[in-house]
């Protein structure tokens, strides 16, 4: 599968967008897109202090980096799933806390995610 632009070999394919990039272009896209979402639906400003729920998997540790790259003062969130196997949990807590320092500072822990869904129900029945 080739790129038609840069004739790199392309990585991924996105029928919906009409789209094949090589990895070059795949990693300039999707902060771009972030960024026209975010403001097309208003969902921040600069101003804002975004707290991201992390559990140490790359879907939320990517998250936060797409955040903080695109300039926003972030934080994050430890979610300890209680993945027992292996002890796959504490393992990703020690990602999360290594991770933390150059994106934004200490991860706070939320306990559990029966903790943290509490948490943020409490703060959802503040702001309704």
């Amino acid at each position: 599968m080739k790129r038609d632009r840069c004739r790199g070999v392309a990585v991924i394919g996105m029928l919906q967008h009409g789209l094949n990039l090589c990895t070059e272009h795949y990693l300039e896209w999707i902060p771009r897109m972030a960024a026209r979402a975010i403001k097309r639906f208003d969902m921040l400003t600069q101003n804002d202090c975004v707290l991201i729920a992390v559990s140490g998997g790359k879907d939320s540790l990517a998250s936060w980096v797409l955040l903080y790259d695109l300039g926003y003062q972030t934080t994050g969130r430890y979610i300890n799933l209680g993945i027992a196997n292996d002890e796959y949990s504490q393992r990703s807590q020690e990602c999360v806390v290594a991770f933390a320092p150059a994106h934004g500072g200490q991860p706070t822990s939320a306990g559990n995610l029966c903790a943290f869904w509490r948490l943020w129900t409490r703060a959802m029945e503040r702001h309704a």
